[in-house]
């Protein structure tokens, strides 16, 4: 029988209205922080579902980072957060809870540590595994400018597989650098104390008493002559070998030279204080392990954590619950069907793909079922990408690495030399990280893996450093590469179809987030890739438009029609092997060029145009509309856009300027 939840307590003088400074939580009681903690889930929930974003990764982190601002002042004591997407609760008590509202909006607050937003912020982290690194360089600062403070590292347990989390813990130096790193961690598998001697053991290792004691023994034997330091390497040989037996995941920290403690509950205030005071009295890196659950206390989000990780607008459908700190919740059927109904509002079953990552799944099971040989595989993306019906149906042909991109890339090289087809699934702008590989292991061995770039063009209010606008100008560079820009699903069908064709070589599909765009296309039969296609014909000017930039090419081919001004546009459908002939054909014919494509202009298909027309000697108006060299902030996908020229309107602005049409002309049509 489930156990009621527990009924409300107010804090006395600590409500989160009032807090305006993280000092204000310092040295606060369990009970008052409990009770703030409550109120802290009912507030991100409601501003999570007007707004979107990270919900349950953040509902998990509440305790934790009470706790944290009740022992460190993170004025002195910078934290860095990795993921930043779990950063929510930690910026609303940094001085940020009446911005909330804005959170990922335009013009509003980022959903990732920004230092441009708040001096709390001290790096920012949009990609994970990065933590350990930045709060190293950080630490070390701090101790060669003689400041007190320790750095504090905040790192998920998915961002641990990240490789460069792993080389920031192999440069840790033992007894020098005054580093805290915390793990997060809400699905590893890491064996937990169990009995009442483990829970005495880790009581009296972090006492205050315990330590400073520790401390000075440790300083007497070092002063000893002749057998001081040997007889303190010994004893300290004997209780690492203790530790063994008690808990064998603290082995490998502490090989690194790293003080383990835990794990510890990570909802369990009173506990989390204890061990963040023993860290902050120990002068060497600590590792506290901290379990915490994702999704707590919203039950759909405690149910589904991977479907309420990263969510669009949505309608909460109950309100949070108190839990007890010493057990995690198990979902009740009632709870079930709370869940399953806030589903149904939010992902209605549909016969139609509802966006590109659903519809390369589908294409990828049926592609599977026809050959042995597909594999796919992802760097902890399986539900972002598609790939989950995959991943239950071929669970022998799917892979997912974890947060390491590099790996995940030369893995599919490995298999691909073995015979396989492997496709790797990654969003554009995780598949920055993996450059090397893609050049070094895929291209230059010619072999045959199909990247399925997701997120490709602008993607919203994640902001900087998610936005998937630079992949075409870097993977440009790749010599053997292709590079393929469907405008809606069946194009991307055709675009896997051919890319599973291609005996040798990488093969780059590349498309965007969300749904396709809905706009007439012409009947007549297309050529083959990687041609262009010419899908309207006209005599004054030429459009070419890459990928999604597609449907308002067409929009803007309609509208000028309708002005007697006949426009004639092409799909350039590939990047690269970028179709000259028949954009030069067509250019030369009418005498004006536009090109409109969702990446950064430099090594995008604009400058390619220009550069292949310079050469040829052709005397042709060209303009381009692409993403000029600055970073794109947050906001709506189509308000973004709108920012960077790539619209209706600017278009056409574009098409009277090259054919010499001015405002007054333009009013008298």
């Amino acid at each position: 029988m489930t156990a009621e939840p527990k009924p409300r307590q107010e804090a006395p003088g600590l409500r989160l209205a009032q807090i305006d400074d993280p000092k204000q939580l310092l040295g606060r009681q369990p009970s008052e922080l409990e009770a703030l903690a409550a109120e802290l889930r009912d507030f991100i929930v409601e501003h999570v579902a007007a707004t979107g974003g990270h919900l349950a990764s953040n509902l998990g982190t509440v305790e934790l980072t009470l706790a944290l601002l009740s022992v460190f002042d993170p004025g002195s004591n910078p934290m860095v957060w990795d993921v930043g997407h779990q950063s929510y609760v930690y910026k609303i008590l940094t001085g940020r809870h009446r911005q909330f509202a804005g959170l990922r909006q335009e013009g509003g607050i980022s959903g990732f540590p920004k230092r441009e937003e708040s001096p709390y912020d001290v790096f920012n982290t949009g990609h994970s595994s990065t933590s350990i690194s930045a709060a190293l360089g950080i630490a070390r600062g701090l101790a060669l400018r003689g400041e007190k403070g320790r750095a504090v590292a905040i790192i998920g347990d998915g961002a641990l597989t990240g490789g460069l989390a792993f080389e920031a813990l192999n440069d840790i130096r033992q007894g020098e650098d005054d580093l805290i790193v915390i793990i997060n961690d809400n699905q590893m598998s890491i064996d937990p104390n169990v009995g009442g001697l483990a829970r005495h053991l880790d009581h009296i290792r972090t006492s205050t008493r315990y330590l400073h004691m520790k401390s000075r023994l440790e300083e007497t034997l070092e002063r000893l002559p002749v057998a001081g330091r040997p007889l303190s390497r010994f004893l300290e040989d004997v209780k690492r070998r203790v530790r063994r037996l008690k808990r064998r995941s603290a082995t490998w920290f502490e090989c690194l030279g790293l003080r383990y403690y835990g794990p510890v509950d990570g909802h369990d205030i009173a506990q989390l204080q204890r061990y963040l005071i023993a860290a902050r009295t120990i002068k060497r890196p600590v590792v506290i392990h901290v379990l915490t659950q994702k999704g707590r206390g919203y039950e759909p989000a405690e149910l589904e954590p991977e479907r309420f990780h990263g969510v669009a607008p949505f309608k909460p459908v109950c309100k949070c619950r108190v839990h007890s700190a010493k057990r995690r919740h198990q979902p009740t059927a009632a709870t079930a069907a709370v869940a399953a109904t806030d589903f149904a509002e939010i992902m209605p079953p549909e016969s139609k793909p509802s966006s590109f990552s659903q519809a390369f799944g589908r294409y990828l099971m049926q592609a599977a079922a026809r050959d042995p040989r597909v594999v796919a595989i992802t760097a902890a993306m399986a539900q972002g990408t598609g790939l989950e019906d995959f991943q239950a149906c071929y669970p022998e042909r799917f892979y997912d690495v974890g947060i390491a991109e590099q790996h995940a890339v030369t893995l599919a090289c490995g298999l691909a030399t073995a015979g396989m087809r492997p496709v790797v699934a990654v969003y554009s702008t995780f598949l920055q990280r993996a450059f090397d590989q893609v050049l070094h292991d895929a291209a230059l061995q010619h072999l045959p893996v199909i990247f399925a770039v997701d997120r490709a063009g602008i993607v919203g209010e994640d902001g900087e450093t998610h936005q998937g606008i630079y992949d075409l100008a870097f993977l440009n560079a790749v010599p053997g590469l292709q590079i393929l820009c469907p405008r809606d699903y069946r194009a991307l069908e055709e675009a896997f179809d051919y890319a599973f064709r291609q005996p040798i070589g990488p093969v780059v599909i590349r498309y965007p987030r969300g749904p396709e765009a809905s706009f007439p296309v012409d009947p007549e039969p297309q050529p083959p890739l990687p041609a262009a296609w010419r899908l309207v014909e006209g005599q004054d000017l030429t459009i070419v438009a890459l990928g999604a930039m597609l449907e308002i090419a067409a929009r803007a081919t309609r509208q000028l029609a309708e002005r007697g001004i006949r426009a004639e546009l092409i799909d350039a459908r590939a990047a690269k092997p970028l179709d000259l002939d028949t954009i030069v054909d067509s250019a030369r014919r009418t005498g004006n060029l536009i090109t409109i494509e969702e990446v950064v202009y430099r090594g995008g298909l604009g400058m390619t145009g220009a550069a292949a027309a310079a050469v040829r000697g052709l005397e042709i108006r060209i303009r381009t509309l692409a993403i000029g060299d600055h970073p794109v902030t947050q906001a709506r996908v189509d308000r973004a856009r709108e920012r960077e020229g790539l619209a209706v309107d600017r278009l056409l602005e574009t098409a009277d300027e090259l054919l010499g049409l001015t405002s007054e002309r333009r009013d008298l049509e």
